[in-house]
Parts: structure tokens; sequence; C-alpha cells
């Protein structure tokens, strides 16, 4: 917002890098937010799969 208000203002080039970075910005913000989810998700199977393993079932990640 604060840079379509600039380019409004007459400060053209400054309101463009202000999109462009916000653009920018929200791109990464997305990323992360979807490693964050799926950090969330690992952390439940973990909580869930806790009473197995102390029952000496042993978890294998990533194999295939």
């Amino acid at each position: 917002m604060l840079g379509l208000f600039a380019v409004r203002t007459g400060a053209a080039f400054a309101g463009a890098v202000l999109v462009v970075a916000g653009i920018v910005l929200g791109v990464r913000a997305r990323h992360w937010l979807s490693l964050a989810e799926r950090s969330g998700v690992g952390a439940r199977s973990g909580r869930a799969l806790a009473p197995l393993r102390e029952r000496g079932w042993r978890l294998r990640h990533g194999l295939r």
C-alpha cells in the first residue's frame, strides 16, 4: 500500500521498489508458512506414534 501511495504522490521509483519488495516478501512468507505447516504435521505425527515407541517399535524416516 505504501508503494502505491508513493507512486501516486510522484515518487515513482521509490514506489516501484516498495511494490516489488512487498511482492518478494509475500512470496517468501508464503514459502516459510508452508514449511511451518509441514513441521506442525510432523510434530503431531510424532506425538501420535509415541505410544508405539514405548512398546519397543522403532521409527525409520525417509525410507524408500
